[in-house]
């Protein structure tokens, strides 16, 4: 298979509505996207386009309850890798016992792809555009950082489930996946998988010199220390300990924040009060009331006794 089509962003085109003999065309915006241009016009935009990809990590994919972002990825993983056991008969029991990988059409198959591969298509907009949008050349640089670490762990959590594993010290010629540097809606060439580690790599490079030393509003935006965390975990991936264990080290000790592990009490708190404010955290979505979270689909309402 040469090239694969993906599902692209939210953030669409421009709708252009036919009016009058006197005025020719009227531009629109659909009230749930926006244009590309406009995204990347100022930085207080480029802000709010960011700052939904923050939101994305926690929304419904695919209309499905089991399909709830960021969260329910990671325990369908941990059944597949047989660290969490789920002994119910139900969908999360299905990945669990791979019967859901034998069709290469269920939404399970799916879902992964379309969820990071839209965040992708959503961060090329702001790392394409951005350079040139009004406003302070810091936001302009945290903004690019931001989605330059979005890019590289999107693409990172993909290669791990639609390729071959990483051979530490083999050549890694085999089929990767497409690698997306712009935003396009036409499919690409799969690399090897070599080359997506190695553009993962530079895309965090980028990053930190960006984001090394910026401040950041909270913890559910990315720093220069969630830039060196996933250069760890990717490094660790490849077989690469001395290198993921430096850049470990390098999180650990940073300036920019002090990552101590939590205590006894808070632990036994169960990680419900504040516990995202607490150190052990280097990057955490914060939810509010206000948010439109599903609460049936969200990661909590599986990890939980109720």
């Amino acid at each position: 298979m040469k090239k694969i089509i993906y599902t692209f962003a939210i953030i669409l085109t421009v709708s252009v509505l036919s009016t009058s003999c006197k005025k020719d065309f009227l531009e629109t915006y659909p009230t749930d996207a926006i244009s590309a241009a406009a995204v990347t016009s100022t930085t207080d935009n480029a802000w709010a386009s960011l700052n939904g990809i923050h939101r994305a990590l926690y929304v419904r994919y695919e209309g499905t309850q089991g399909n709830g972002g960021l969260g329910s990825f990671y325990i369908v993983v941990d059944c597949m890798a047989e660290d969490h056991v789920v002994n119910r008969e139900q969908w999360y029991n299905q990945v669990y016992k791979w019967n859901a990988h034998r069709n290469a059409t269920y939404y399970y198959n799916r879902f992964p792809w379309r969820m990071f591969y839209q965040w992708i298509s959503n961060a090329n907009i702001l790392i394409d555009g951005i350079d040139e949008a009004s406003g302070p050349e810091e936001d302009r640089n945290v903004i690019k950082g931001q989605s330059l670490i979005y890019r590289a762990f999107s693409h990172y959590e993909i290669v791990q489930l639609y390729a071959e594993r990483y051979r530490p010290g083999g050549g890694n010629s085999q089929p990767g996946i497409p690698y997306m540097m712009i935003n396009t809606p036409e499919g690409q060439p799969r690399v090897t998988v070599e080359e997506v580690y190695t553009n993962i790599h530079a895309d965090l490079d980028a990053a930190i010199a960006l984001l090394d030393g910026m401040p950041r509003n909270n913890k559910s935006h990315l720093n220069v220390d969630v830039a060196r965390g996933l250069k760890a975990r990717v490094y660790l991936t490849q077989g690469n300990y001395a290198q993921a264990a430096q850049y470990a080290r390098d999180t650990r000790n940073s300036a920019q924040g002090s990552y101590s592990l939590m205590d006894s009490v808070t632990y036994y708190n169960g990680f419900r009060v504040d516990s995202e404010n607490e150190g052990e955290y280097i990057w955490a979505s914060q939810l509010t009331s206000v948010d439109q979270n599903d609460k049936w689909a969200a990661y909590g309402a599986y990890i939980s006794r109720n």
